[in-house]
């Protein structure tokens, strides 16, 4: 008797066992879920069965990448959100009155660039929404602007040197001056290395099959079709 209720036990565990694996395997989301890619192997992006995808873009000098979450809307059609929504590189300020400086405002600029890379880049300097000066970013502390600035953003590109990158640009958040009698100004922008040639998914619609996805592209007014291959 003890013999036949172990082996109706280890019977309806495993009916169980097999009725879970077959919903699991039946599920929408296993069905979109795979790599797909371009037929030049340009574009990838791989739709995870935990609704996190990955995008990856590169052509010669041209680059691209994105994290983030996708959500199956209906049959067809997916949503991509990438966690980053905001290219804007937060900028951080200390200021103060120094009477013994001359006229006009200093700024320090401080950057995690690596002290060996700051001369592959540039740093362009937006007083008041208008160019101020463009220079080398390990050239750029001491700088001196005028009294009557009131705000300012900075501008970062690299050059040939660093090619995955030579194509894009970024820019800090405006800085505000909280006192405009201060003039002593010191910068800080940190962690922005990510930034560099991210793309924004902010609910973009993308249409899937079982051959694939029709992505938006990024570079152009149009679609890509983009093969699945598993």
């Amino acid at each position: 008797m003890a013999n036949n209720n172990i082996r109706i036990s280890n019977w309806i565990f495993a009916s169980i066992l097999i009725i879970v694996w077959f919903l699991v395997g039946c599920s929408p989301t296993n069905k979109i879920s795979g790599t797909y890619s371009g037929n030049n192997s340009y574009t990838t992006i791989i739709l995870n069965g935990d609704s996190t995808f990955l995008y990856r873009y590169k052509f010669e000098f041209s680059r691209e990448h994105a994290e983030g979450r996708w959500e199956l809307l209906g049959n067809s059609t997916i949503v991509l959100n990438s966690y980053i929504k905001d290219r804007s590189i937060p900028i951080k300020g200390d200021e103060e009155h120094d009477v013994s400086l001359a006229e006009g405002k200093h700024l320090t600029i401080n950057t995690d660039i690596p002290k060996s890379e700051r001369g592959f880049y540039t740093c362009s300097v937006f007083i008041n929404d208008t160019f101020f000066v463009k220079r080398r970013c390990d050239s750029i502390d001491g700088l001196k602007v005028p009294d009557r600035t009131a705000s300012l953003f900075i501008r970062i590109k690299a050059d040939e040197r660093i090619p995955g990158r030579f194509l894009d640009s970024l820019e800090t958040q405006k800085y505000i001056l909280k006192d405009r009698r201060n003039n002593e100004v010191k910068l800080s922008i940190e962690n922005f290395d990510s930034l560099f040639n991210y793309r924004i998914f902010d609910n973009v619609h993308v249409l899937v099959s079982k051959k694939g996805m029709r992505l938006p592209s990024s570079h152009r007014a149009s679609f890509l079709f983009l093969n699945r291959h598993n």
